[in-house]
């Protein structure tokens, strides 16, 4: 069984969901919507090989991190993270988009593996 490691969870991240709504003008319009607001585990893979151990086809300009977080119980919006998503950083503002999510244990947590482009 996998366990989630709460004292590892060091970093407060935002995760948005897109929503499309209706401009002034009628043109629909994508905004993003906070998910939730939650500590997180931080992994930045520098290897360029994902935990499975298959190398990563990515330009040399992006880096892979790896959001390890507890399970939410929501009910007002989607209820699993999806590759839809994207992850803010709070203490440095930095937006990574969602590539991958899966879950840890039965319930217990999900990892966001995520992509960032600097």
């Amino acid at each position: 069984m996998e366990r989630l490691k709460v004292g590892k969870h060091d970093r407060k991240i935002i995760i948005q969901h897109p929503v499309e709504t209706k401009s002034a003008t009628g043109q629909v319009v994508i905004v993003w919507e906070t998910w939730a607001t939650l500590l997180a585990n931080k992994n930045v893979d520098k290897s360029g090989i994902d935990k499975e151990g298959y190398q990563e086809n990515k330009a040399a300009s992006t880096q892979v991190t790896i959001w390890s977080i507890h399970y939410i119980k929501k009910v007002d919006a989607p209820t699993v993270p999806s590759p839809k998503m994207r992850v803010i950083e709070t203490a440095t503002n930095q937006m990574y988009d969602v590539r991958q999510v899966r879950e840890i244990g039965r319930r217990r947590g999900w990892e966001l593996k995520t992509e960032y482009k600097y």
